[in-house]
């Protein structure tokens, strides 16, 4: 496979990639396969895994260029990571020549960003960094009933023969693949052997509450972070096909970093682009299913309601900016999920001029349904006090091409895999009127999705 390059921050500076050979990026039809399944083939090798659907979505293998910023920096000679990790793709995009019909998939950077630039890293999360953009070596691209297969290469003649003998070796394996895709033979058993407990949880609750009447925010999501243990190494393929019964309305993405893969089940898009059209949601508001009483429609709170016009609001503003037009319905709809209920919004807008995605991730990064209101103070307050650092965890995560369109995701009902170990986190919004063990509660439920396809009934 072609050997990865990570930047360094020093040389990150000048946000310029070194003057290297060109990269070819060839694409052409490929088989139907199921999309989990494709991070089996090269197991070593970096992945990334993105599905809003069960027969659409994304998986990208192996790695021609990366670049990582590493964590605890927030700023470079006063450019911020999205602006930098915008300069260093346009360079990169310069050196692709892309060899495909008009209709064929664009070449795309995969990743995603940290919680927070500025929080201290925590050793599980020492490879994925405060930014990471992958321009993958294969990339499966499947839209229901056609299905593409993309090659990167540097143009030298070594390269490109060994990767056009590799492109026909992966279209073989992918023809004898068959659907449904099944689960390993193993059966491996897995229990809780760390959980934030209420008694702890109640504390922060307490403490973030003491800042509210103190004035300086109104809400501030608090996170808690369990930990799995397995009999065996967890295998991700095996977790997102299991995820796949739960991803009505979801989107299932994944990012494999050597042994370590974080993945998950997402309700939640930060922002969507497709030329001028861009498309966002506030979810925020959460009720739990009753059991035995599927069709009985929630009852929302006082409190939930004012969470959910928090977030409006916020992206509304951020938005508007940005916007000649926006669109947002009057009232927010109900989002039924497995085990929950939430408040939904979406928020369609039409940009004013044209504008990367990366900016309008950095503008929209936390929304106020991760994060809190104000944004900054409820955001440092997070890094101060919660006892577990976020990584990846309620972050963008997704990808983009060279015009600045793309599909990012809020990272949540997530865990993030190491080996036999799995963190699994959830967090929940805290305002004056909360309760501290219904929140409690609330983390709980949405940690059942991941629960549930690691092996475990609660």
């Amino acid at each position: 496979m072609a050997s990865k390059s990570i930047f360094p921050l020093s040389e990150s500076r000048a946000v310029r990639l070194p003057a290297e050979a060109e990269i070819r990026f060839v694409t052409g039809p490929a088989p139907l396969v199921p999309l989990d399944r494709l991070m089996r083939i090269f197991p070593r090798e970096p992945a990334f895994f993105w599905s809003p659907h069960p027969d659409t979505g994304r998986c990208a293998i192996g790695s021609v260029e990366t670049w990582q910023l590493e964590s605890g920096t927030g700023s470079i000679d006063g450019m911020d990571r999205f602006t930098m990790a915008r300069r260093v793709a346009e360079t990169l995009f310069r050196r692709v020549m892309v060899i495909a019909d008009d209709d064929a998939p664009k070449p795309c950077l995969v990743g995603g960003f940290s919680f927070s630039p500025e929080s201290v890293q925590d050793p599980i999360w020492r490879e994925f960094g405060s930014v990471r953009l992958v321009l993958p070596r294969w990339t499966y691209i499947r839209d229901k009933e056609r299905a593409w297969l993309s090659l990167a290469f540097c143009a030298d003649a070594r390269e490109r023969d060994q990767g056009l003998w590799e492109r026909a070796s992966l279209l073989r394996q992918l023809a004898e693949m068959t659907d449904p895709t099944p689960d390993s033979d193993r059966h491996e058993t897995a229990a809780w052997v760390n959980r934030t407990s209420l008694i702890a949880f109640s504390d922060l609750v307490r403490k973030a509450q003491a800042t509210i009447h103190a004035g300086l925010f109104n809400k501030v999501v608090v996170a808690q972070r369990g930990t799995v243990f397995g009999s065996l190494p967890f295998d991700p393929c095996n977790l997102l096909n299991r995820l796949a019964d739960r991803a009505l309305r979801c989107i299932r993405f994944a990012h494999r970093i050597g042994s370590t893969t974080f993945l998950g089940v997402t309700p939640e898009r930060l922002v969507t682009k497709r030329h001028r059209e861009v498309l966002s949601e506030a979810l925020a508001g959460t009720v739990a299913s009753p059991p035995g009483r599927e069709g009985e429609r929630p009852i929302f709170g006082p409190k939930d309601r004012a969470e959910h016009r928090w977030v409006v609001d916020e992206i509304v503003r951020v938005l508007g900016s940005y916007c000649s037009q926006l669109t947002i319905p009057p009232t927010p709809t109900l989002l039924k999920l497995v085990d929950l209920w939430h408040l939904h919004t979406p928020i369609i807008g039409t940009l004013s001029q044209e504008t990367h995605v990366l900016e309008l991730i950095g503008a929209l990064h936390p929304t106020p349904a991760v994060g809190g209101v104000p944004t900054r103070e409820a955001q440092k307050w997070i890094i101060a006090h919660e006892p577990h650092v976020r990584g990846w965890y309620a972050s963008p995560i997704g990808w983009f091409d060279a015009s600045g369109d793309g599909e990012f995701a809020v990272a949540l009902r997530c865990a993030l895999l190491d080996g036999k170990a799995a963190y699994v986190y959830a967090g929940a919004g805290i305002i004056d009127a909360s309760q501290a063990e219904l929140e409690y509660q609330e983390t709980l439920l949405k940690q059942q999705s991941i629960a549930a396809a690691l092996g475990l009934c609660s």
